[in-house]
């Protein structure tokens, strides 16, 4: 797979490197072996913009089949739901819904929604259902061997689910954790910003997303029930 990169060295005098833009996955001679991590590497000119990630990683495999299936289940559900089974009601539609709707947040979760985002300010680990903003002052080292470890200040250690133990990466040298460290060590500024606030924690569930999953199947159920004269 090949790389878009920006051309450099054509700045002013006296204006800060720009960096290049890599979407999806670089070449092995830029990252090592990118090929199962999907990474956007953002442009910016006289530093990061505030608020903006310069970096962002995907377990590449993982979140495209976790899209694939779980759109795949919402699909099946919706057709259910238009195409109730003879004498069900309401009742029996909701409970379908309560059922589905569950079990499909949970393969988005698992799969599509965990991500590492690399700021000016540090990085923010998102796995599963937590998520970890880890400030650049307080971030000590980036550990990669079967997997991608960030080891705090404090000595406290953060797993990244992005950079998890595959049978595949480990076969080929777990180069794709090797790639993932190199890349937040690439945007680890020169002179940590301080006041970063400390490693925070916490759940990260994404409600809105489950509210709204539901709220889609409420009316194609309603819908359903509406066209097959229920």
């Amino acid at each position: 797979m090949t790389a878009r990169v920006a051309p450099a060295g054509h700045e002013p005098a006296g204006a800060e490197p720009r960096l290049g833009v890599v979407e999806e996955a670089a070449s092995a001679a830029s990252f090592g072996s990118m090929k199962d991590v999907r990474c956007v590497d953002r442009s910016y000119r006289g530093g990061m913009s505030r608020g903006r990630a310069a970096a962002v990683l995907r377990r590449k495999f993982d979140s495209t089949f976790s899209w694939v299936v779980t759109l795949a289940a919402l699909g099946t559900t919706a057709y259910v739901l238009l195409n109730p089974f003879p004498g069900n009601g309401f009742g029996q539609q909701l409970e379908f819904i309560a059922i589905m709707a569950p079990l499909t947040w949970f393969m988005w979760m698992v799969g599509a929604h965990s991500v590492v985002k690399v700021y000016d300010s540090g990085v923010l680990v998102v796995n599963w259902f937590r998520r970890y903003w880890v400030p650049w002052a307080d971030l000590a080292s980036v550990e990669a061997t079967r997997e991608v470890t960030l080891v705090t200040t404090s000595g406290e250690r953060i797993g990244v689910a992005v950079g998890a133990f595959s049978a595949a990466s480990s076969l080929r040298g777990s180069r794709v954790q090797a790639s993932i460290r190199e890349t937040i060590e690439r945007h680890r500024p020169a002179s940590a910003p301080s006041g970063g606030g400390g490693v925070r924690k916490g759940f990260d569930l994404v409600p809105w997303h489950f509210a709204g999953m539901v709220a889609f199947l409420l009316l194609v159920a309603w819908l359903g029930l509406l066209l097959n004269g229920g």
